[in-house]
C-alpha cells in the first residue's frame, strides 16, 4: 500500500472513530436531557440528489439535540437496497422511540411522496434543497457513472416499478419522452432527472405549504451562518453554535458550468429554475 493510500485510510478510520464517539455522546446526552416525553419535530430533507443534502445532514449531526437518519438507515431496513422507507406506521413507531427533540431524515427517494409525509407525521416539516441543474448533472455523473441519468430516464419512460417513475405526472413524462433518446447526451439526461425531481415541489402542491422551506445551495454555502439560523428558526429550534458549520465550503459552486446541455433541455430546466428562484426569493422577504 502506497504512503498516500495509507494516509487516506488512516484519515477515514479516524473519522469513523470520531463519528462513533460523537454518536455515543449524543445518545447519552439525550437520555439525560430528555427524560420525559419531549415534543418532537421531524424534518425531512428532500429534493434532488447532489444538491447539498448530505451537507445539511452533516450540519444537523453536530447538534446535540438531533437524531439524524441518512438515506441508508434502520428506517429503510426492509428495502432490498436500503433506500425506500419502511411502511409509515413502522417509521412513526421507530421515531417515537427517539429521545431527540429534533429528528432529521433524508429519504431523497421519497421526494415524490412529500405531500404524504407531511400529512402522515405530526410536527413534520420539509427542507427542500435545490441547486443549479448544471452542477447537479456534473456531480451526479461523476459520482454514479456516465450513463446513470439515461438509466433514470428509462425508468420514467417505461413506467417501471422504480421510485424514479413513481407519481410522475403524465405531462412531465410527456416532456421527458419528447427529449429522451437512449443515445442522448448523458448530461442532458442527468439535467432532466433534476427537472423531474424538483418538479414535485409544485406538482404536489407543497411549494406554498408553510411547513416547507426552500434552500438554494449556492446561496447557503456563501453565507451558511445566516441561512442555517433561518432554517433553525423555521423548525422552531434554537441554533446550537456556529461550530456546526465547520466544513461548509463554496468551492463546488459552478463546477458544471462547462458541461454541454442541449438548448431544448436547457429551456425546460431554466423554466423550472426560474420558478424555484422566484419562490426562494419570495420566501426570503
Amino acid at each position: 500500500m502506497s504512503t498516500q493510500s495509507l494516509s487516506l485510510r488512516q484519515s477515514v478510520d479516524r473519522k469513523k472513530v470520531s463519528n462513533t464517539i460523537w454518536a455515543l455522546y449524543k445518545h447519552s446526552y439525550q437520555l439525560i436531557q430528555y427524560k420525559a416525553a419531549t415534543p418532537k419535530t421531524i424534518l425531512f430533507i428532500l429534493g434532488c440528489q447532489r444538491s447539498g443534502t448530505t451537507l445539511m445532514t452533516d450540519i444537523f449531526q453536530r447538534d446535540l439535540a438531533t437524531k439524524v437518519y441518512q438515506e441508508h438507515s434502520d428506517l429503510s431496513s426492509q428495502d432490498s437496497r436500503k433506500l425506500r422507507l419502511n411502511a409509515l406506521p413502522e417509521v412513526k413507531k421507530a421515531l417515537n422511540k427517539n429521545k431527540a427533540a429534533l429528528v432529521v431524515l433524508k429519504p431523497l427517494v421519497e421526494t415524490q411522496n412529500s405531500d404524504k409525509l407531511l400529512a402522515y407525521f405530526d410536527n413534520a416539516k420539509v427542507l427542500w434543497m435545490y441547486r443549479h441543474y448544471r452542477d447537479v448533472a456534473a456531480s451526479k455523473l461523476k459520482k454514479s457513472g456516465l450513463h446513470n441519468g439515461i438509466r433514470d430516464m428509462q425508468h420514467i419512460i417505461e413506467r417501471s416499478n422504480s421510485w424514479r417513475a413513481e407519481n410522475v405526472p403524465e405531462h412531465i413524462r410527456d416532456t421527458i419522452a419528447q427529449l429522451y433518446d437512449e443515445k442522448m447526451n448523458p448530461h442532458d439526461a442527468a439535467a432532466l432527472y433534476w427537472f423531474v425531481r424538483n418538479s414535485f415541489l409544485f406538482e404536489l402542491n407543497v411549494a406554498s405549504d408553510p411547513r416547507v422551506m426552500l434552500c438554494k445551495y449556492e446561496h447557503f454555502v456563501k453565507d451558511p451562518l445566516a441561512h442555517v439560523k433561518r432554517i433553525y428558526a423555521f423548525i422552531g429550534r434554537p441554533f446550537p453554535a456556529k461550530e456546526t458549520l465547520a466544513d461548509v465550503y463554496a468551492t463546488s459552486v459552478g463546477k458544471g458550468s462547462t458541461i454541454t446541455i442541449s438548448p431544448a433541455v436547457a429551456y425546460v430546466c431554466d423554466g423550472l429554475l426560474e420558478k424555484l428562484d422566484a419562490l426562494w426569493l419570495n420566501t426570503r422577504k
